[in-house]
């Protein structure tokens, strides 16, 4: 499952839509997320993967609420199909990175493509968009908040940067595994080595130091249990209040996440027409409340149109 100029359009190979301020200003109380334990009691938002369609006045959003996958013939990668092809959104916004980060950013782009074959992605749906966005023409940004604003975030709250980056690294784990990248606990060191310090980096943590010794000790102190190539699964990183140290920080991240990916979609909306958004069907329960109060009610689109 992962410029700076809302005007412009950094790559030539990618269309840019004529984005501009719409008068009639559209808000969504990003404050109103709710938790993900409330969220999953209303059973109209459990379909997964699922395509929503909002309509405020000329403004249309359409969501996808999708079950992750490498597979180009799943239902999350037809409803993609789908959009690109019968909906020509003006914009995506697209899960696993940075908003920050602007429209197109190369590095992101040629980092989802590697490793892709005909029927294979392994950066999953998002890097799919992001194919599917280059072929139309679609400007594309990410949905997620920096990952200093996280981490300003957690510290306030008493969290260490080894809990953010032990964190990460344990959701991370299910997808590098299921990618091929980790089979055993060998190269799983090696791929904590490299992530642990690229995202330190990326943070700006100064002077970090976390070996895979410290954050074996780390995951089995906090989790309770020993460090193996099957962590991370399970719901072992759900937003829950469950026994798990990285169940009650995924909960804070999670609407950390939540709270930003709202603020992206309002401010998408007040300058495109056709918005389209691509994230797992978690976030869409933990949104719909918002999105109702700002947009109304949805109507649910399969792959030939309204249901």
């Amino acid at each position: 499952m992962r410029l700076s100029a809302i005007f412009i359009c950094l790559l030539p190979l990618f269309g840019c839509a004529h984005a501009h301020r719409h008068p009639d200003s559209i808000a969504i109380d990003s404050r109103a997320v709710l938790l993900f334990e409330d969220a999953r009691k209303d059973e109209s938002t459990a379909k997964s993967p699922a395509l929503y369609r909002f309509q405020k006045g000329d403004r249309t959003l359409l969501y996808l609420a999708s079950s992750h996958s490498t597979d180009p013939n799943s239902d999350t990668f037809q409803l993609v199909r789908y959009v690109f092809k019968s909906e020509k959104p003006d914009v995506a916004i697209a899960e696993g990175f940075e908003t920050r980060l602007g429209f197109n950013p190369k590095g992101v782009f040629e980092r989802a493509s590697r490793g892709e074959t005909e029927d294979f992605y392994p950066d999953g749906e998002p890097s799919f968009i992001m194919e599917q966005a280059k072929a139309n023409g679609t400007p594309v940004i990410g949905g997620e908040p920096s990952d200093q604003d996280v981490y300003k975030a957690l510290v306030s709250k008493g969290y260490s940067a080894n809990d953010m980056i032990g964190f990460y690294f344990v959701r991370r784990i299910p997808q590098i595994r299921r990618s091929g990248e980790v089979k055993d606990m060998a190269s799983l060191e090696r791929s904590f080595t490299n992530y642990s310090k690229a995202k330190a980096r990326d943070v700006g943590i100064q002077n970090f130091k976390f070996s895979f010794e410290e954050f074996k000790d780390w995951y089995s102190t906090k989790q309770g249990k020993e460090l193996g190539i099957n962590a991370g699964e399970k719901g072992e990183t759900a937003p829950i209040d469950g026994h798990y140290f990285t169940q009650q920080l995924s909960r804070i991240i999670t609407t950390i996440r939540d709270e930003h990916i709202l603020t992206t979609i309002s401010d998408m909306l007040n300058k495109y027409p056709k918005v389209f958004i691509a994230y797992g069907s978690s976030h869409y329960r933990i949104e719909h409340r918002a999105l109702k109060a700002a947009l109304g009610e949805p109507k649910e689109l399969g792959l030939k149109g309204d249901q």
